[in-house]
């Protein structure tokens, strides 16, 4: 399989295979003046990265910039191994992520505590980076690619408190990490149907915040989305707002169903059944691959809702 893809611009997908998941992460290179790397995921997943470096002829020498939208391990896990390897890069990363990369005990420990006995084969290892070649991301910041070519910086709460995105003044995409939720590239490339629900995956899914999030995003008038999860996707503002309108069920209906119902399993599957019926209602196809993926993801966004309502609960 060939792990990566030229989309536009001198945007180059690259595919990741979390969990052995295909088509299920993804990491951007942009080309130019300035060789960005967006996102890294994993450690396990470095092959791919460094394997279309070597195809493309780009010397890891040659990264300038290495981009995480948010710590969380299948975004940034790897980037202390990458950073290693790229030795000219600098990693931007929001500022209260900084410290975690610098020192990533505290992510190990969360992860082992999601992940448990599957943790080493996700993410192991987890290298600290060193705090002089890490650079904070403020809200609005500038990133110059060089011959005309930005990418604007933006905080992106909700779904995490250390989330930014960034727009690409070229392209007028997002690179959209988490906050734009999961885009089922697989079910898009068979159906023609655009389908993406919001990622509440532990531990910080915030309606409110994500809310707002959608909002900036559907502001900014993008024309296209590079999601983590997965790929490219047109008609962007479509996708925002079509997804947006998902949040409540999060928040509210699967709240509701939990505190009746207090199971990890039943959640997941409560989960499952909506997002399913959806699609069947919308003549949809699914297959044995998409209700694996599907389930994948609810099972996530399922604890991220029981953290949601354990919060809820201690501020009440």
């Amino acid at each position: 399989m060939n792990t990566y893809k030229l989309l536009k611009n001198n945007i180059y997908l690259l595919a990741l295979v979390p969990n052995n998941l295909q088509n299920r992460a993804a990491a951007y290179l942009i080309l130019g003046p300035k060789n960005v790397l967006i996102e890294t995921g994993a450690s396990p997943s470095n092959s791919t990265i460094l394997s279309t470096l070597k195809a493309l002829e780009i010397s890891p020498d040659a990264i300038d910039t290495i981009i995480v939208t948010h710590i969380h391990l299948d975004h940034a896990g790897g980037a202390g191994l990458v950073m290693q390897q790229c030795p000219n890069a600098t990693l931007m990363v929001h500022p209260r992520g900084k410290k975690h990369l610098c020192d990533p005990a505290k992510l190990i420990e969360g992860a082992k505590q999601v992940y448990q006995d599957e943790f080493d084969q996700l993410f192991d290892p987890i290298l600290p980076i060193p705090e002089e070649r890490i650079r904070t991301i403020s809200d609005g910041d500038i990133l110059d690619l060089g011959g005309g070519r930005q990418l604007q910086f933006y905080e992106t709460f909700g779904h995490a408190r250390h989330h930014i995105i960034a727009f690409d003044s070229e392209t007028k995409g997002i690179f959209s990490g988490d906050i734009a939720g999961v885009f089922h590239n697989r079910i898009h490339d068979r159906t023609g149907c655009p389908i993406c629900f919001p990622n509440t995956a532990p531990t910080q899914f915030d309606p409110e915040e994500m809310d707002a999030s959608y909002d900036l995003m559907i502001s900014l008038q993008p024309e296209c989305i590079f999601y983590t999860h997965f790929g490219m996707a047109d008609q962007a503002i479509d996708i925002l707002k079509a997804t947006k309108t998902w949040i409540p069920f999060f928040s509210e209906a699967c709240v509701t169903y939990y505190r009746n119902n207090p199971s990890l399993d039943e959640l997941t599957a409560f989960i499952q059944e909506k997002t399913v019926a959806y699609l069947e209602n919308e003549n949809i196809s699914v297959d044995a691959v998409d209700i694996k993926n599907l389930k994948f993801d609810n099972r996530l966004n399922a604890q991220g809702i029981i953290a949601y309502e354990q919060r809820l609960q201690k501020r009440s």
